[in-house]
């Protein structure tokens, strides 16, 4: 990993934005635009495809693992053994579907070695997505807490074709 690059997931760390959303408190509109600024970089996928472009979407996925530091390894996987699950969905879908098998590989990792952050989803006009479909974020548990209950991020209610890939607790 390049110089730059440390320097910057140093100062994407957990306890970086942890204590940006502790001083936000009643001032969440004022200072939303720096913290979104801030959660860019834990945003997952970094980059766009084609749905039927099965390599261009297996390079997007490895691509926006590595640039959270994530394990790439299983991409492939995922995306074959979720290819099994869906029927005639549309493009969109499909995106959206690889992006959810891919999250659920992930998230299997991180708990797996006991890493406390999750990917998970939430409305993407609330993350300033330029994209259609539902942002994903790198976030620990009470991160994702804090930054709801500021009403920096909004989750997906239910109902949503992510809610099979989200670790959130909907209860």
């Amino acid at each position: 990993m390049s110089a730059p690059a440390s320097k910057t997931r140093e100062f994407f760390s957990r306890e970086h934005v942890a204590g940006i959303v502790r001083r936000l408190g009643a001032t969440a509109d004022v200072r939303r635009p720096h913290v979104l600024k801030l959660l860019k970089a834990r945003r997952f996928p970094g980059g766009w495809w084609h749905a039927g472009d099965v390599e261009s979407a297996i390079d997007g996925l490895r691509a926006s693992l590595e640039e959270l530091g994530l394990e790439e390894d299983g991409v492939e996987e995922a995306l074959a053994s979720g290819s099994s699950d869906v029927g005639d969905e549309d493009e969109d879908e499909l995106r959206r579907h690889q992006i959810g098998w891919v999250v659920r590989v992930t998230n299997a990792k991180l708990e797996a070695r006991s890493d406390p952050r999750r990917l998970y989803a939430f409305d993407e006009r609330t993350c300033g997505a330029e994209t259609d479909e539902p942002a994903w974020m790198l976030l620990a548990k009470e991160e994702r807490d804090a930054l709801v209950d500021a009403a920096v991020l909004v989750p997906l209610g239910p109902g949503t074709l992510e809610e099979a890939y989200d670790p959130s607790d909907r209860g």
